[in-house]
């Protein structure tokens, strides 16, 4: 009897790991393979020009540009602090590692999840719902726009984690309007919400996933509309709060403090992203056309991945009316013109990367698009659906060998960033003020004067230098700089800059010739093309990676 007892309390967890064990190993798989190809620190790979920036705010505390990623921030500064025997542009790296091994988990037990929404127990098994969403978490895994920003350190990685999150809640709360549980979907229905809050605490403009949420949550028609909405309200709330850490950092006086958003003006400013405004839905409809005309669903995803998303569509579609399922293909085809129109708009030359929800709908309706055709198969014999299998994990093999060549970030030789940011740092005399152009350029200097820098191939490492001062060229268009300046340096400061002009390139003339008598001045190239772009030119000498001012008296 004691046996009996024994065996029925642990079956259910024994049950549960056995559901649980392909996700498990999809997001494994997925930890190794972008452990291996991960890169070494701070780089400009997979366009990740602001990884420097972004661990040397994560690192401080410091405020990033616009929005100020307050989640991303925190969690940056944690995993700096805990993983402290790793430099932090690396800590920064194992963070995005570790945000898309757990996406890609998820989003594997979202797709058998999703199976099961289409498929009773009795047609579809959870070993086979299991591997099948396995299967979808691998085809994630290996998509370019997953894994070039899981091996860098940017916001991106954890960005696909907290979308999957959100199909993951919501798939959740439809399996349990199917078997009217009211209880656990309101129970789902908490979740989803909260972690739209992350969603928008990450970055305001993940806000597009109220789109697919909303319609198909009208779809399925869930009582007490009010009630639901305060729920909603409250729970999005935990994650609103998170910009609390912009303004209360900032008061702080962080030695990076980007917008100096310490007042409700530069905060709203800053988090909404102002000064980038002009950008969104930017671009001439030439050049949208354009875009549109060189998207290629072939070279994300691949011919059969993409099929298998249009059949996993297709079977959402042929459930009954009245099946929660039904709603889903709408959410993600409303969803899937929104992210294509908003990305391809984008007037920025990296607008691919934010493709990346297109990502995770597409491997989240692969599992149910294996079930369907393996079923069809199953009814001619028994044998055929094995040899879909096979194909599937034959074209997985194949497609993470044909890109791991393009996506491998791990060769220290292929970090030109800390190789740019060590020769400008070794060679720039005390004091100097760098003025830099490029984001690339900026903020690699920036994570280099602020938490040191290792030189990628030798290993030799040069501490922080916080005798030197950066400035970004166009910096001294905004308001919040020249507050800061006279705030931080004062009068008699080592940085100077008391200028009228508002105009890029006699303010720049004004930031060089009152700090060129009593400091070094170092630019970049960029900076140098815009003043010899202008009336008058400076004398410069060039160094390895930097371009020196040379004061008159040195002419």
């Amino acid at each position: 009897m004691e046996e009996s007892d024994t065996s029925e309390v642990e079956s259910p967890p024994v049950q549960g790991f056995r559901v649980l064990l392909p996700a498990l190993l999809a997001g494994t798989a997925a930890l190794i393979l972008f452990y291996l190809s991960s890169a070494p620190t701070i780089t400009w790979i997979h366009d990740s020009q602001d990884s420097g920036e972004l661990a040397a705010c994560a690192f401080t505390g410091g405020i990033p540009h616009p929005t100020g990623y307050p989640l991303y921030m925190m969690l940056g500064w944690l995993a700096t602090h805990v993983m402290s025997w790793l430099e932090p542009g690396r800590a920064m790296v194992m963070l995005s590692v570790l945000s898309g091994a757990l996406a890609a988990g998820i989003i594997a037990r979202t797709s058998s999840l999703a199976i099961r929404l289409v498929w009773r127990k009795n047609e579809v098994s959870p070993a086979m719902a299991g591997w099948c969403g396995a299967a979808a978490g691998a085809y994630a895994a290996i998509n370019p726009l997953i894994w070039s920003q899981s091996v860098v350190c940017e916001v991106y990685s954890l960005a696909i984690l907290l979308q999957a999150l959100v199909w993951y809640f919501l798939v959740m709360h439809l399996e349990c309007c199917e078997r009217e549980d009211t209880a656990g979907s309101q129970g789902k229905l908490y979740c989803l919400w909260f972690s739209i809050g992350l969603v928008i605490a990450h970055h305001l403009a993940g806000a597009g996933i109220l789109l697919p949420v909303i319609i198909i949550l009208l779809m399925c028609r869930n009582g007490q509309p009010i009630k639901n909405l305060l729920k909603a309200v409250l729970a999005v709330i935990p994650g609103l709060l998170m910009y609390l850490y912009i303004p209360v950092r900032s008061v702080a006086n962080p030695v990076l403090d980007w917008g100096n958003p310490e007042n409700i003006r530069n905060f709203l400013q800053h988090v909404s992203g102002h000064q980038y405004q002009d950008l969104i839905f930017g671009v001439t409809w030439v050049e949208f056309i354009r875009r549109v005309d060189t998207f290629r669903a072939g070279d994300y995803w691949g011919i059969l991945a993409m099929i298998l998303f249009f059949t996993g569509l297709f079977a959402f579609l042929i459930r009954p009316k009245r099946c929660p399922a039904r709603a889903l293909p709408i959410g993600i085809a409303v969803y899937m013109v929104w992210v294509f129109m908003f990305a391809s708009a984008y007037l920025v030359t990296d607008f691919e990367i934010f493709y990346y929800p297109l990502a995770v709908m597409v491997a989240v309706a692969i599992g149910p698009g294996i079930v369907l055709p393996a079923m069809w198969l199953a009814r001619v014999h028994r044998l055929l659906p094995w040899i879909l299998y096979l194909v599937l994990i034959l074209t997985l093999v194949t497609t993470m060998n044909h890109r791991w060549v393009d996506i491998d970030s791990s060769n220290p030789e292929l970090n030109s960033a800390g190789t740019f940011t060590y020769r400008a740092l070794s060679e720039l005399p005390d004091d100097s003020l760098i003025i830099a152009g490029t984001d690339g350029h900026l903020f690699s200097l920036m994570y280099g004067i602020t938490c040191g820098i290792t030189h990628p191939v030798t290993g030799e490492r040069i501490p922080p230098r916080e005798d030197m001062d950066l400035v970004g060229s166009r910096w001294v268009l905004r308001d919040w700089f020249r507050e800061n300046v006279h705030v931080r340096y004062g009068a008699d400061g080592s940085l100077q800059f008391n200028s009228d002009n508002y105009e890029l390139l006699p303010a720049l003339r004004d930031l060089i010739d009152q700090n060129l008598d009593h400091r070094p001045v170092y630019v970049d190239g960029s900076v140098l093309a815009m003043l010899r772009a202008g009336p008058g030119t400076y004398e410069v000498s060039p160094t390895l990676a930097l371009f020196r001012i040379v004061p008159e008296q040195d002419q």
